[in-house]
């Protein structure tokens, strides 16, 4: 007897709602940020197009006249969508960091910052993290010159 197996269908075609909202506020020497976005993305690393949510915080502090701080959060899910429900094309990024900006002139600024950036990529049965610390100092110089002189 001849036995024909059906194909597996990995991707299906549909409708995803998209959306999205940023919510800001900025007093004199205080300002936070938040948002949430849910959307189609290219994959962040995955194979093909995943349904990407993600959402920060954002909180800043002006600490004296040419001193800032900032204090920052963010977290993305990729979902792949799958015609067949499974938890192996997921991945997790998190982020949280702080930065201090020393601004002794208009068109000068040092940047100090550190960041923390946890990924969480479920690969099969395993769970692997790729953890990375980033630290940076930058110089900042903006090149003015005024339009029709």
């Amino acid at each position: 007897p001849l036995s024909i197996t059906p194909p597996i269908v990995l991707f299906s075609s549909g409708w995803s709602w998209s959306a999205g909202g940023t919510y800001s506020w900025a007093g004199p020497r205080t300002g936070v940020s938040l948002g949430v976005v849910r959307q189609t993305s290219d994959g962040g690393g995955l194979i093909g197009a995943v349904q990407l949510t993600s959402s920060f915080v954002n909180l800043r502090r002006q600490l004296a006249r040419k001193w800032t701080a900032a204090v920052s959060m963010a977290y993305n899910l990729n979902n792949r969508p799958l015609g067949n429900a499974t938890t192996a094309l997921t991945a997790r990024y998190g982020t949280a960091g702080a930065s201090l900006t020393w601004k002794p002139r208009q068109d000068l600024s040092v940047v100090v910052s550190y960041f923390r950036r946890e990924q969480s990529r479920l690969i099969g049965l395993s769970n692997q993290w790729v953890d990375r610390n980033q630290a940076t100092i930058s110089i900042n110089y903006s090149f003015r010159h005024p339009l029709g002189r």
